[in-house]
This record gives structure tokens, C-alpha cells and sequence, in this order.
């Protein structure tokens, strides 16, 4: 039987990934039959060095005024969503 996967991502290209299926009874312990499986993901597998373009982002911390505040000066524009 042949399954096709499209993975919504590209980090998975070129990976090869294992797992386990456990079928079990209803009310029974001691009935599973495991299935052991391999998937294969068609590609190849991604190099972030080279294949990725990457920008340098240095930022600078000003001094604090005299509430303790102070504020951080990125070289460039930085989507701050995930902090």
C-alpha cells in the first residue's frame, strides 16, 4: 500500500522517520499487535547554512534614565511576535 504525504513544511524533506501502530483488544491486556512503520519523505534534506538567506541583526541597549528604563535598538526591522 502506498500513502502519499505532503508535508506543509520544508524542514521534513529528505527525513526518514519511524514509528510504531499498537493495535490492542478491548478488554485485554495481553492481546496488542504492534506495527512497525518507516516514512520516507521524498527530497532533499535542507542545509539551513546554504540553502536559507539569513540576516545579521545586531541590537544595542541604551542607557537606563533614572526610572530604570532603558530599550533595545535593532540594526534592522525584527517581527517580535514570538517574544
Amino acid at each position: 500500500m502506498n500513502v502519499e504525504f505532503r508535508p506543509d513544511s520544508i524542514w521534513y524533506k529528505g527525513n526518514t522517520y519511524h514509528f510504531a501502530i499498537v493495535v490492542k483488544q478491548t478488554h485485554s491486556d495481553i492481546l496488542m499487535y504492534p506495527y512497525y512503520c518507516s516514512v520516507n519523505i521524498n527530497g532533499n534534506q535542507l542545509n539551513p547554512l546554504t540553502d536559507l538567506n539569513f540576516t545579521d541583526v545586531y541590537f544595542n541597549l541604551t542607557t537606563m534614565n533614572r526610572f530604570s528604563a532603558s530599550s533595545l535598538v535593532f540594526t534592522k526591522p525584527v517581527n517580535l511576535t514570538f517574544v
